[in-house]
């Protein structure tokens, strides 16, 4: 028992001994990392300046060297003042004109991206026309339906004539002599913003319209109408043209 206690107090007089040189040690590595950090922060600013001097007598070398070289060919009379003084006004124009080729080189090539760009757009319009002339058309449970290419909004003139032989048909065949017209589109998920989807669909439905009106349809019996998100032949770009007869 009193052995242990001796080694208990050994151990407790130790204890705050060790704990001292640990702190000890390391206030020195700290200290040693901030003195090493400093000094190389020094060296690093004293070898940055080192090298823009280096490079300032470097210039200065070369700019002696360049008038001590046209002084001396002054002083042996091979060029005179007037002499030197037109190759000066000459190297000024030489990079003048140097400048202003560079600066034509990038118009230049900032014109060529454009007429590029232009040309695309150009080829998009093309293919948008030829697309407007391939319209599909289709009959589903007796309504009309127009497909339509992705942003065209036109009709061409073979689906105008579709639409006025469905309505003579629909007329004879129901023989009426007036008809309510509902123009039916679907909102299109895969435009930018709902009100985007609805434009498109507003002016192809437009278009519908006015051909409906040349053919004697008055305008309050043509309705325009959005439906949710509904797909025909895998497509969002269409309209239905649903016929009913009128109750006069």
């Amino acid at each position: 028992m009193g052995g242990d206690r001796r080694d208990d107090d050994a151990g407790a007089i130790a204890w705050p001994g060790f704990v001292d040189i640990l702190s000890a040690v390391i206030i020195m590595f700290v200290f040693f990392v901030m003195i090493t950090a400093i000094v190389m922060y020094v060296l690093s600013i004293e070898f940055k300046k080192k090298l823009e001097s280096e490079n300032q007598q470097k210039v200065s070398e070369m700019v002696d060297s360049q008038f001590k070289a046209q002084m001396q060919e002054v002083l042996s009379g091979d060029v005179s003042i007037d002499e030197l003084k037109e190759k000066f006004e000459y190297e000024v124009k030489i990079n003048e004109l140097d400048q202003q080729r560079q600066k034509l080189e990038k118009e230049n090539t900032d014109l060529s991206y454009e007429v590029e760009e232009l040309h695309d757009v150009i080829d998009q319009i093309k293919a948008d026309m030829s697309q407007s002339n391939d319209q599909s058309t289709t009959v589903k449970n007796e309504n009309l339906v127009i497909m339509y290419s992705k942003n065209d909004i036109t009709l061409s003139e073979d689906t105008e004539k579709l639409i006025e032989t469905h309505v003579k048909e629909f007329m004879d065949k129901n023989k009426v002599k007036k008809v309510k017209v509902r123009l039916q589109s679907s909102d299109n998920p895969n435009a930018p913003t709902i009100s985007v989807s609805r434009e498109i669909s507003l002016a192809r439905s437009l278009n519908a319209r006015n051909v409906f009106l040349k053919n004697g349809v008055e305008a309050s019996d043509i309705d325009i109408e959005y439906i949710k998100p509904e797909q025909i032949d895998e497509s969002y770009n269409w309209i239905k043209i649903i016929l009913e007869k009128s109750d006069e």
